[in-house]
C-alpha cells in the first residue's frame, strides 16, 4: 500500500482509546486489545492474546478523516501595498489508505457519500474521498450497544476495497482477504498471499455467524420512520431531557452526523482573517438560532429533533435512516442513554432490546 504512494492510517491505542491515526509499522496496532461498551461506559484491556481486531469500535470514526472537525477554508491578508489577498485552505490530505475499518464506519461513509453528493455538495469532502483506499476489518465479537445487523449492516462489510476476517486459533492465525474493487484486486495479486482453503472459508462464515448471533440488542420495526414522526407531542421526550446534558457528544461521535458551522478568526493585528469551517451540533442553542432567538430552546426539543432526524425524517431526505447502528452515541453519552430503549418506551419499536 505504501508503495502505491498511499499514507496508512489505521487503529491505535492512544491515551486509553482506540483512534485513528498513521501508521508507521504493524507493531503499532492495538494487537490483543479487547474493548468493553456500555452505556456512559467504554474500557480498553489487553488481553496479551495476539489478536489484531478482537476489540470492535473507538469513539472515531471515518468522519473524523474525511469529514474532520476543523478545516480551514480560507485565509485573507492585507497587501503591504493595498488591498487583500486571499489563498484557500488545503483541501486534499493525499492518498489515504484506511486500514482495519468496521463494516458500521463503511455503512456511515458510504452515508456521507450520499449527503453531500446533493445541494451544493461538500467539494473538500469528495476530492478526498476521490484518493483513498478501504481496507476493512470484519467484527468478530460485537460489543454490547452494537445492532449494525437492524440498520443493514455489519459485522461483515458490503463496500470496501479490501476486506479483512481474521481467523485466530490456537494453532493458526491467518487472515481471510476478499477484494471489492479493481484497486483492491491489484493489491492482493501484488501480495505472496496463497487462495484460502474452503475450511478457512467455512471458518470465516461460522466467525461472521457467530457475530451475528451475539448482537441482542435490536431496532427492527418496519416502520419504526412513520410511527417515530407521530410522537412529537410523547411526554416521554421531557424524561430523556431530564437526563440529557445536551452536550452534543452523540453526535460527535456519530459516524453519520455532518452539520457545520463557520467561524471567522482574526489575528490581533487585523492583517489577517482566517475562515474554518466546523462540526455543529443540533444540541447546541445557536444551531436553531434565527432573527429573535432559537427556534428549539428546550433540551427536549433537541433531543427529539436529532432522534427523528436520525431514524425517521432523513428517509425524507437521503431514502435510507441515518443510523448504522454501531451503539456509539450510548457509549459516549455521559449519562448513558440508549436510544434504541427510549424508542422502545417511546412504543415505537416493540421489538427494540
Amino acid at each position: 500500500v505504501k508503495e502505491g504512494g498511499y499514507e496508512v492510517v489505521a487503529p491505535k491505542l492512544h491515551d486509553g482509546v482506540i483512534v485513528f491515526a498513521p501508521l508507521l509499522h504493524f507493531r503499532e496496532l492495538p494487537r490483543g486489545m479487547h474493548d468493553t461498551h456500555q452505556p456512559g461506559q467504554y474500557r480498553v484491556v489487553n488481553k496479551h492474546d495476539g489478536s489484531f481486531f478482537r476489540y470492535t469500535i473507538g469513539p472515531q470514526s471515518l468522519k473524523n478523516i474525511f469529514h474532520p472537525a476543523k478545516r480551514l477554508l480560507w485565509t485573507a491578508k492585507k497587501k503591504d501595498g493595498g488591498g487583500v489577498e486571499f489563498h484557500a485552505g488545503k483541501s486534499s490530505q493525499g492518498k489515504i489508505a484506511v486500514f482495519g475499518v468496521r463494516a458500521c464506519d463503511a455503512q456511515g461513509i458510504q452515508k456521507l457519500d450520499g449527503v453531500f453528493s446533493q445541494g451544493s455538495g461538500n467539494s473538500h469532502y469528495h476530492r478526498e474521498r476521490q484518493q483513498n483506499l478501504i481496507i476493512t476489518a470484519s467484527c468478530s465479537a460485537p460489543n454490547d450497544q452494537c445492532f449494525c445487523t437492524s440498520m443493514g449492516g455489519g459485522p461483515r462489510a458490503c463496500q470496501f476495497d479490501i476486506d479483512l476476517t481474521e481467523i485466530h486459533q490456537e494453532d493458526r492465525h491467518v487472515f481471510l482477504a476478499r477484494w471489492g474493487s479493481e484497486v483492491g484486486k491489484e493489491l492482493l495479486l501484488a501480495t505472496t498471499s496463497t487462495l484460502s482453503s474452503k475450511e478457512d472459508i467455512l471458518e470465516g462464515e461460522k466467525i461472521f455467524q457467530n457475530a451475528c448471533e451475539k448482537m441482542e440488542k435490536t431496532l427492527q420495526d418496519p416502520e419504526l420512520a412513520k410511527k417515530l414522526a407521530a410522537q412529537s407531542e410523547n411526554p416521554h421526550w421531557h424524561e430523556i431531557a431530564d437526563r440529557c446534558l445536551s452536550c452534543g457528544n452523540c453526535t460527535m461521535v456519530c459516524p453519520t452526523c455532518f452539520c457545520t458551522t463557520v467561524h471567522d478568526k482574526n489575528d490581533l493585528s487585523g492583517d489577517i482573517t482566517e475562515r474554518w469551517l466546523t462540526w455543529d451540533s443540533c444540541f447546541t442553542a445557536d444551531f436553531s438560532y434565527i432573527h429573535g432567538g432559537e427556534v428549539r430552546k428546550s433540551t427536549s426539543s433537541r433531543y427529539r429533533q436529532w432522534l427523528t432526524h436520525k431514524l425517521s425524517t432523513w428517509h425524507d431526505q437521503f431514502g435510507e435512516s441515518g443510523c448504522v447502528g454501531c451503539g456509539r452515541c450510548a457509549t459516549w453519552c455521559p449519562v448513558g442513554i440508549d436510544f434504541t430503549e427510549e424508542v422502545r418506551k417511546l412504543g415505537v419499536d416493540n421489538e427494540a432490546n
